[in-house]
């Protein structure tokens, strides 16, 4: 159910009668901003930041403190920002004053992290709420989040506060244990064959084998809707001339890649293009057994050389005709 519906539905079952003056005027005033801008957060005004102010001195319950925080908490207004160094903005919320904001309020304004030991990062702000996401869990960022600008890491709160793992044990396709490469840097991940800065690296140096964290957990065996069979990952592909037929780009032999195993079957796709959400059905189908296949028939038979019965014309013959200049009627 979607904020909205949840908001109204709680609006809806709430005895407005037995409630203190500013909570009412509240969720009357939460109802109609709801019903005029349901897919919008809209600056404050004046009126209902006085009473969101009221409304939580009240102790309101717990579920509508946390709707009216999840919807409204995006405000500019209801925020107050400084800046403690040139170009980097923190803030307090100074209607609850932290009270229903702990886990933002309670995060140190800068920290040092053994996923990037190079710069401190800040506690900052975004309430445009930009496309950037978590460098450990690669989901979108929150409104507040740890940031390093000269480096463009960014990282959330709850996952600053998370010990790194340091070792990994061997995954399928790797006989090694992995262990963290503690910089950011731009290496050539072994499975993607892509250089991507935004993602925590782990290695096997006897191997000098590298991969990024979101690619340690890719499956082994996929079916995806640009193929009949399935394809398989494999860490290295023959020899050749190969090109993804997901992205049509050409395919690094060195690199991993999944391919289709079935005798004179070439399909091969890149790791990351064979995995998308629109290509792949997210099903591993490791240790399921093959499907059965339906013997293909052909759409003719063979009556002799260059002659055939097809089965769209089957009360005459066709006859293999190789003068490519003439001209034929319709039959």
């Amino acid at each position: 159910m979607s904020l909205v519906s949840q908001t109204v539905s709680l609006l809806s079952s709430v005895d407005l009668d037995s409630l203190p003056k500013p909570l009412w005027e509240l969720i009357s005033l939460i109802s109609q901003k709801i019903s005029l801008y349901p897919d919008q957060k809209q600056e404050t005004d004046l009126k209902f930041a006085k009473l969101v102010e009221k409304t939580l001195r009240l102790k309101p319950e717990p579920e509508l403190i946390s709707l009216i925080r999840e919807r409204w908490s995006g405000f500019i207004g209801q925020w107050e920002k400084f800046k403690l160094t040139e170009d980097v903005i923190h803030f307090r919320c100074f209607f609850c004053n932290g009270e229903y904001h702990q886990e933002y309020e309670k995060a140190p304004l800068e920290i040092k992290h053994l996923l990037h030991p190079k710069h401190s990062l800040q506690l900052v702000l975004d309430p445009a709420r930009s496309t950037r996401k978590c460098y450990c869990c690669d989901e979108n960022l929150l409104w507040v989040f740890y940031y390093c600008r000269k480096c463009d890491y960014a990282m959330n709160i709850a996952c600053s506060e998370k010990a790194p793992v340091l070792y990994i044990p061997p995954p399928k396709w790797h006989e090694h244990t992995l262990a963290l490469f503690p910089i950011q840097a731009s290496l050539t991940c072994n499975v993607c064959a892509l250089v991507d800065s935004s993602s925590p690296i782990y290695m096997c140096p006897p191997c000098d084998f590298v991969v990024h964290l979101n690619c340690i957990q890719l499956p082994r065996v996929i079916r995806i809707s640009r193929h009949l069979h399935r394809i398989y990952f494999t860490p290295s592909i023959d020899q050749g001339d190969w090109f993804c037929r997901v992205c049509r780009k050409e395919i690094n032999n060195d690199y991993g890649v999944y391919s289709c195993v079935k005798n004179g079957c070439l399909y091969a796709a890149h790791s990351r293009c064979a995995t998308q959400s629109n290509v792949r059905d997210g099903i591993d189908l490791e240790g399921e057994p093959e499907e059965i296949e339906e013997e293909e028939v052909e759409p003719f038979v063979r009556i002799s050389d260059g002659i055939i019965r097809h089965f769209s014309h089957e009360h005459h013959h066709l006859r293999l005709d190789e003068n490519k200049g003439r001209d034929y009627d319709e039959c």
